[in-house]
């Protein structure tokens, strides 16, 4: 989606109107308002939340959604890449103010930063030819399947262990469709959405055992409470709006996670 388009589709959505928080207790929100922006750290992987379009741009749920967070709060948004696994790192050190795409990664990153409720739920399809789902996981050892790059790969991974298969990093759907044809993989794991694209392609794939579902929210830095308290506002209003069921809806194919607001 270009960025005019989506400009136009968050105008739609009634993204215009700004929302000033109370005074600020830490003045994380003030510094942030004080520069007219905020800079907004998002991993570039192929899910649906964040990818580059054919003319190298960021699009995606978060870039959509992080241009109608800014909106509301009445500064310009910036979208720096992040680096998996060192993103919580690059937080910390000021390299963005806000950390998109974060889910909770255990007490050390409970300690390092503060997130926001989950606003975005990516469901993972494992896609395999149909004689490996008859035979069950436990003929899988050994087996190679591709999956996207990023810190993606680690969630996939630690579900997939016991199986004993082997991952293969790849930046797109089509990148792991070439790697099946090549047989350097015997199937993938992808969201969902990329996994309905993988299948509209090679048919003889077939859907195997559910992986546990990635929500996702954002994080501040450990004690900015004023910053979080305006992004937490903002995310209900565009979930009382609607806005993040619409968005979702089009990025991710289903509504936004409910249990995250209510």
């Amino acid at each position: 989606m270009s960025p005019c388009r989506r400009s136009l589709l968050l105008a739609g959505l009634g993204l215009g109107a700004a929302f000033r928080p109370a005074a600020a207790r830490d003045g994380a929100w003030a510094r942030v308002r004080a520069a007219g922006q905020i800079l907004m750290g998002v991993e570039v992987e192929e899910t649906g939340l964040c990818a580059r379009d054919a003319d190298g741009q960021l699009d995606g749920y978060l870039i959509a959604l992080g241009q109608g967070l800014a909106q509301g709060l009445g500064v310009r948004p910036l979208f720096v890449e992040s680096v998996a696994g060192q993103r919580l790192a690059a937080l910390r050190a000021g390299a963005f103010d806000l950390l998109l795409s974060s889910p909770p990664l255990g007490r050390e990153a409970l300690r390092l930063a503060m997130f926001s409720p989950a606003y975005a739920r990516v469901e993972w399809r494992v896609l395999l030819p149909e004689a490996m789902v008859r035979a069950g996981p436990m003929a899988w050892a050994g087996a190679v399947l591709a999956a996207p790059a990023g810190l993606t790969t680690l969630w996939i991974q630690r579900q997939l262990a016991w199986a004993g298969v082997r991952l293969h990093p790849v930046p797109h759907w089509q990148t792991a469709q070439a790697a099946i044809q090549a047989g350097l993989c015997q199937g993938a794991v992808l969201s969902d959405l990329m996994a309905d694209k993988l299948r509209e392609r090679l048919p003889d794939l077939t859907t195997g055992p559910g992986l546990e579902s990635a929500l996702i929210g954002a994080a501040v830095r450990w004690g900015e409470h004023d910053l979080l308290a305006a992004v937490e506002m903002q995310l209900r209003l565009l979930r009382r709006r609607g806005v993040l069921d619409i968005l979702s809806q089009h990025f991710l194919g289903r509504r936004a996670p409910r249990e995250a607001f209510e």
